[in-house]
């Protein structure tokens, strides 16, 4: 993968899973 399209994974977890 690309390192931008991880970054993208990492917000879109973050919206999906409330800390």
């Amino acid at each position: 993968m690309i390192e931008r399209e991880l970054g993208n994974w990492k917000d879109f977890i973050e919206v999906m899973l409330p800390k």
